[in-house]
C-alpha cells in the first residue's frame, strides 16, 4: 500500500546530483571496460595459456558479477537506511582500493579476490545515483538526468580503451584507482534530496527491509520483472562483447577489444541519448522500453547473421548492438519510479547489479549451447530468449513515468 505524500521541486541541488551519478557511471563503465579490453593480455602476463584465456576469464568475471550481486543489495539497504549520500562516498573509497591494488597482483587468485572486491565496491555507484537524481528533479524531467548519467559511460570506455593501448593493463588498474579517489572530492556539494529527509521523521520506517520485497507479493513481481527486463543488456555485455575475440576467430578474424568496446559504447552513448528522449515524447518509459526492445531483436539478426569480411565490418556490428541496447537510463528511471522512498535506494542499487549477475547464467547456458549448435546460432537462440523475456516483463508492469514518487512502502 502506498502513502501519498507532497511532491518535491526541481531546485539547483540537481545539477551536483546529476555530476555525482555521471562521475560514478564513469567509472562503473571504465572499471568493467578495463576487464574486458585486457583480459586476454593480463592473463597472458599471468603465465595462463592464450586457449585457456577465455574460461579463466569467464570465471574471474564471475567474481567480479558475484561481488556486484551482493553489494548491490548491501549499498542498496545501507542507502535507504543511511542516506545515498553515505552509499556514494564510502562505495567509491572501496571500489577505489581494490581497483587500485589490481594493478599489483601477480597471482590468479590474487585477480579472482580483486575482482570480487571491486564488484562489490562498484555496486552501489549507479543506483545511488540514479535515486538520488529521480528524487531531486521534477516527474516530467527526471528522465533526463538518468539519460546525461548514462551517457557518461562512453568517456570511461574510451579512457580504458586507451591507456591500455599505450600503457598496458596494469597502468588501467592503476589510474581507475586514482580516478575514484579524485572523484570524491566533487561529491562534497552533493546533498540529500528533501524526499529521503522526509522520511527520517518516520523513525519507525521500514527503511532498506529487504524482506519486504517477499513479503508483498506486488512487490516481488515488481523486483522480478525489472530484472527480467534487463536481460537483454547483460546477454550483450556479459557475453557478446566479453567474447569479442571469440567471436572475432568465428568470422576469421582477429580482432581487438578495446576497439570493438569503443564503437559499441560510442553507439550506445548516441541511443542512451535517444531513448530517454522518446520516452519524454511519448510521456511513457514502458512505450520507449518496448521501441527499443524491438531494435535489440533486429540487432541481434544483423550481429549474428550479417556477412563480417573486415575488422571494420565487425566492429560495425558491436556499433549495431550499441544503438539496440540504448534504453539502459531509461529502465534505470524505470525501476527507480517503481519504488517508495523507503526501498527506493535498496532497490535502484540491487536490480541493475543483479542484471549485470544475470551474466552468470546466461554465459553458463552459452557454453552449454555451444557444443550442441554454432557459436551464432547458440548466441542468437540465446539472444532472442532474452528479447522474448524483457517484452513479456515490460508488458505486465505498470506505466511511471507521471508518477510521484514521495510516498512509502508498507505492507499490511
Amino acid at each position: 500500500m502506498k502513502t501519498a505524500q507532497i511532491e518535491t521541486s526541481m531546485n539547483t541541488r540537481f545539477y551536483p546530483a546529476i555530476a555525482a551519478g555521471a562521475l560514478g557511471y564513469f567509472v562503473d563503465i571504465y572499471d568493467l571496460s578495463v576487464f574486458s579490453i585486457s583480459r586476454q593480455q593480463s592473463l597472458l602476463d599471468l603465465g595462463i595459456n592464450k586457449e585457456l584465456s577465455a574460461s579463466i576469464g569467464t570465471n574471474l568475471y564471475y567474481w567480479q558479477l558475484l561481488g556486484l550481486a551482493i553489494g548491490g543489495v548491501l549499498w542498496g539497504i545501507l542507502g535507504d537506511k543511511k542516506g545515498r549520500i553515505r552509499v556514494l562516498y564510502f562505495s567509491i573509497i572501496f571500489y577505489s582500493a581494490a581497483t587500485w591494488l589490481n594493478a599489483y597482483i601477480h597471482t590468479l587468485a590474487q585477480y579472482q579476490i580483486l575482482r570480487f572486491v571491486s564488484g562489490l565496491g562498484l555496486a552501489g555507484e549507479l543506483g545511488a545515483g540514479i535515486t538520488l537524481i529521480s528524487e531531486v528533479m521534477r516527474r516530467n524531467n527526471r528522465g533526463y538526468g538518468a539519460m546525461i548519467v548514462a551517457a557518461s559511460g562512453c568517456l570511461g570506455v574510451i579512457l580504458a580503451a586507451t591507456i591500455e593501448d599505450n600503457f598496458g593493463w596494469r597502468a588501467c588498474y592503476q589510474i581507475g584507482g586514482y580516478m575514484g579517489l579524485f572523484i570524491l572530492f566533487f561529491r562534497i556539494l552533493t546533498s540529500e534530496s528533501d524526499i529521503y529527509k522526509n522520511i527520517l521523521l518516520h523513525p519507525s520506517s521500514q527503511k532498506g527491509n529487504f524482506l519486504y520485497f517477499f513479503k508483498s507479493r506486488r512487490l516481488f513481481l515488481t523486483y522480478l520483472r525489472s530484472i527480467l527486463t534487463g536481460t537483454p543488456i547483460y546477454f550483450v555485455m556479459g557475453v557478446l562483447i566479453l567474447l569479442t575475440p571469440e567471436f572475432g576467430k568465428a568470422n576469421n578474424l582477429t580482432v581487438k577489444v578495446g576497439t570493438a568496446t569503443t564503437y559499441f559504447y560510442i553507439a550506445n552513448t548516441i541511443s542512451d541519448l535517444i531513448c530517454p528522449a522518446l520516452s519524454q515524447f511519448l510521456g511513457s518509459r514502458k512505450k520507449a522500453i518496448i521501441v527499443f526492445l524491438g531494435i535489440v531483436l533486429i540487432s541481434f539478426i544483423f550481429f549474428f547473421w550479417a556477412p563480417a569480411n573486415s575488422n571494420f565490418a565487425f566492429y560495425l556490428k558491436y556499433s549495431v548492438l550499441g544503438i539496440g541496447i540504448g534504453y539502459w537510463a531509461t529502465l534505470l528511471s524505470y525501476v527507480s519510479e517503481q519504488f517508495g522512498t523507503n526501498l527506493r535506494a535498496t532497490a535502484t542499487t540491487s536490480i541493475p547489479n543483479f542484471i549485470r549477475a544475470l551474466g552468470i547464467p546466461l554465459l553458463m547456458t552459452f557454453a552449454l549451447l555451444k557444443p550442441i549448435f554454432a557459436i551464432r546460432t547458440a548466441g542468437f537462440l540465446l539472444g532472442v530468449f532474452t528479447v522474448g523475456i524483457a517484452i513479456f516483463a515490460v508488458l505486465l508492469s505498470k506505466e511511471t513515468f507521471n508518477d510521484d514518487l514521495n510516498y512509502q512502502e508498507t505492507i499490511p
